[in-house]
């Protein structure tokens, strides 16, 4: 409830960047990082957590990780956590954007080999199609890392097509029929 407290008088992102500062600073970097996991592992952990706490704890979870390598190492204990919560019918945006900065460690990303099949499936579900932009393309990083750092879902994304669809799909988005015909620009 703390965390709700502080977006809503938006002390939250003054306190994140203090704490990338922190992060940065050397020595006191892995303390940091100890308090970080200590205190936000188990809110995030503990089902009774209203769903709007659990995303802005997400949100500060991945700009943590995304700007230290320390909080993403840090984050291997979380995988089967968020494997799970790949699960959900809707995942969010700030679960999607974690489970995509936990794919980029190495050693996180092989714990997680059961979230290629069930990201392979949210990119086929018409639902994420309606999906804001946003959350969609926490998917579509979760796919990139996951295949980077990790070759058997790189290999089941191939197996499955994934990138034929996405291709198609960008296509659409992008090229109308007619809408480059006749028009030749010189450069």
């Amino acid at each position: 409830m703390l965390s709700v407290s502080l977006e809503n008088e938006g002390l939250s992102q003054r306190a994140l960047e203090q704490l990338i500062d922190m992060l940065d600073a050397g020595s006191i970097g892995p303390v940091v990082v100890d308090t970080i996991m200590a205190t936000m592992l188990p809110q995030l952990n503990d089902p009774k957590i209203p769903n709007r706490a659990r995303n802005l704890l997400l949100r500060a979870l991945h700009t943590l990780a995304d700007e230290g390598q320390g909080i993403m190492e840090a984050m291997r204990p979380l995988a089967p956590t968020l494997a799970g919560w790949l699960s959900d019918r809707e995942p969010s945006e700030a679960m999607l954007g974690v489970i995509a900065t936990a794919f980029k460690d190495k050693k996180t990303a092989l714990e997680l080999r059961e979230v290629p099949r069930r990201a392979i499936a949210l990119l086929r579900a018409r639902e994420t199609r309606r999906w804001p932009h946003a959350r969609r393309m926490q998917l579509l990083r979760l796919v990139q890392w996951s295949s980077v750092n990790n070759e058997r879902a790189a290999e089941l994304y191939a197996k499955s097509g994934v990138h034929t669809e996405l291709l198609s799909e960008v296509a659409g988005a992008v090229s109308v029929p007619g809408q480059f015909s006749g028009t030749l620009i010189a450069c």
